[in-house]
């Protein structure tokens, strides 16, 4: 009888343990997902040559800066993001250069989960790995 009330005991507590590290984690918004730096890897089925760089930064108060770096330079553009619509597959983003011309473009989401996003500009899919 002792081992079988030792036994059940510690299935017990076996089973409390595991129940409690086992909850599914909270899915992440779609604000968060794209929250961080992200580095352009491939457009429309080509990978991006190793000495260009491409990063994107999503800021949690909309603000974004995407930046370019080839062997000798970097050149970085700040402005601004945001969703259009209810359905988090679209986003504008309006950057300016240095000589103060703004540029709006819309973005098509076709992937956002912790570390790929996929968007779509004028037909080319680009595809993004989390820095």
């Amino acid at each position: 009888m002792q081992v079988t009330r030792n036994f059940l005991l510690v299935f017990l507590l076996t089973t409390v343990l595991t129940m409690t590290q086992c909850k599914k984690d909270e899915e992440k918004t779609p604000d968060e997902l794209i929250i961080g730096v992200w580095q352009v890897v491939e457009v429309d089925g080509e990978v991006v040559p190793a000495d260009e760089i491409f990063t994107y930064e999503f800021e949690a108060d909309q603000g974004l800066e995407i930046c370019y770096t080839d062997e000798t330079e970097t050149y970085c553009y700040d402005g601004e993001w945001n969703w259009l619509g209810s359905d988090f597959d679209k986003i504008n983003v309006e950057i300016s250069d240095e000589d103060g011309y703004a540029y709006s473009i819309n973005l098509e989401v076709e992937r956002l989960d912790e570390s790929n996003l996929e968007m779509v500009y004028d037909g080319e899919l680009a595809k993004f790995i989390r820095l």
